[in-house]
């Protein structure tokens, strides 16, 4: 035996313990005969590994802190002073690697408040070009975003690993940290020169966290077999009303920012109604808008593009956010359109686009709710996989088709994600963060019904406002 050594002979392999700078322990040397022996010479090495894993736990959650999920951010080391054990075994602690911040634990604890209509036409309704309102609405802000940035920040963390190093996860993540970084450091707001570098702050965010849903759509296509689908649509969805009131908060108080320095700068703006809600938004104004880029892109990838038919109480006018309204009908005629002329086509019945049915669109408004339904002749949807629309990652456009993503029909309808399986569940988290809901009815053969429910406020709410 060497002096510096303690070497045990167990099973027939030796284990030694280097400790050079430990008092020179005994030479002794165990063989193990019987298995009652083995086990007994193990029991000297169970306090140590004990010991081994309370200290790594410890420097897991106390070591350094990083904006990444892996520690590919700029870390920072902290060597830890040699631990001595009761074995005069010194092991040294190495830099433990870890996303851990307490910070976003207790901020995402924190309670928020709902965002739905009623709340932002009550916010606009009340406005006035009073400076000291105008502050306390980007002060609002201020304390309000943190807590929802938290909270999708833990659920990234709750990812499974291999989940969680997926590089588009990692890209949304490192979004997500560094908004929150920036504003928690963003002192109170007490002037408006404060309120207008923190309008300038958040409106810039607003464009770096574009790239989150197609960032999202992406990387649900790459970790949903990983997941599973209900654990993925609990988590998208999480993160799609996330972006959804996070960026309505902001809108609103940029509304009120620009009305304000919009008198200041004499453009005559109407301060009565300040909201980002519309309280007259148009079904045939917004279905127009809509079918027409969707017949664009038709004819773009098949070189024929159907027509629609809207019937019904179109010309009614109910309160919705606009941008809201035109997103979910773009998707949901995208979707009827190139059904309507794949069908078409597979059939060889369409030689030009007057061969091709139309689109149906029926709109019909009561007091508290509006409905589309839009009706289309593709073939509708085979009952073996009519159960999945809804999923995450799932697409009816096969990988091999000319127009699955990177063609040009993606390309041209990029912010829909055409073929990626996100457009119909993101539209229904869309419906439903407003009180709404999505729904579809397919008959295999011949066509499919989809009917769009937007909640909205009934007169005498609005009356209120």
């Amino acid at each position: 035996n060497n002096n510096n050594n303690n070497r045990l002979f167990l099973n027939k392999t030796w284990i030694t313990h280097q400790s050079p700078s430990a008092p020179t322990p005994s030479p002794t040397r165990h063989f193990c005969r019987s298995r009652a022996e083995q086990q007994e010479s193990l029991l000297i090495f169970l306090p140590l590994l004990v010991t081994m894993a309370v200290r790594s736990s410890q420097a897991l959650r106390l070591g350094m802190k990083t904006h990444s999920c892996l520690g590919t951010a700029t870390q920072t080391h902290q060597w830890r002073q040699p631990l001595k054990t009761n074995h005069s075994c010194y092991i040294p602690q190495r830099p433990m690697a870890s996303f851990f911040d307490a910070r976003f634990q207790q901020y995402a604890r924190k309670p928020i408040h709902a965002v739905n209509l009623e709340a932002l036409l009550s916010f606009g309704s009340h406005y006035t070009d009073d400076t000291e309102q105008l502050i306390a609405s980007a002060n609002y802000l201020r304390e309000s975003l943190p807590t929802r940035l938290a909270r999708r920040i833990v659920d990234m963390h709750q990812l499974p690993y291999i989940c969680g190093i997926n590089p588009h996860i990692q890209s949304i993540y490192n979004l997500f940290v560094d908004a929150f970084e920036t504003i928690t450091k963003t002192p109170a707001i007490k002037t408006i020169e404060d309120e207008v570098a923190f309008s300038s702050l958040v409106k810039s965010q607003l464009g770096e966290m574009d790239p989150v849903l197609k960032r999202l759509a992406l990387a649900s296509t790459e970790i949903v077999q990983l997941m599973g689908n209900s654990a993925l649509s609990k988590f998208v969805d999480q993160m799609v009303n996330t972006r959804l009131s996070r960026r309505l908060l902001v809108q609103q108080h940029l509304v009120f920012h620009d009305a304000f320095h919009g008198k200041e700068e004499g453009e005559g703006r109407v301060l009565d109604k300040v909201s980002v809600v519309n309280l007259e938004c148009s079904p045939e104004m917004a279905v127009s808008t809509a079918f027409r880029t969707a017949q664009l892109g038709c004819m773009e990838a098949y070189g024929v593009a159907p027509t629609y038919v809207l019937k019904g109480d179109f010309t009614r006018t109910f309160p919705y956010i606009d941008a809201h309204l035109e997103y979910m009908l773009l998707e949901l005629t995208k979707n009827a359109a190139r059904a309507t002329t794949e069908y078409a086509q597979k059939n060889g019945t369409v030689f030009d686009s007057d061969d091709l049915p139309p689109v149906k669109i029926h709109v019909m408004s009561t007091n508290g709710e509006t409905t589309f339904k839009i009706s289309d002749n593709g073939g509708g949807i085979p009952r073996d996989i009519i159960g999945h629309v809804f999923d995450y990652a799932f697409t009816t456009i096969g990988k091999e088709d000319d127009h699955a993503p990177g063609s040009t029909f993606a390309h041209l309808t990029e912010k829909t994600m055409a073929g990626e399986g996100f457009g119909l569940p993101v539209t229904r988290a869309y419906a439903q963060f407003l009180g709404g809901d999505l729904t579809l009815h397919s008959m295999d053969g011949f066509g499919t019904d989809v009917y769009l429910r937007l909640n909205h406020l009934i007169p005498d709410k609005l009356r209120e406002h």
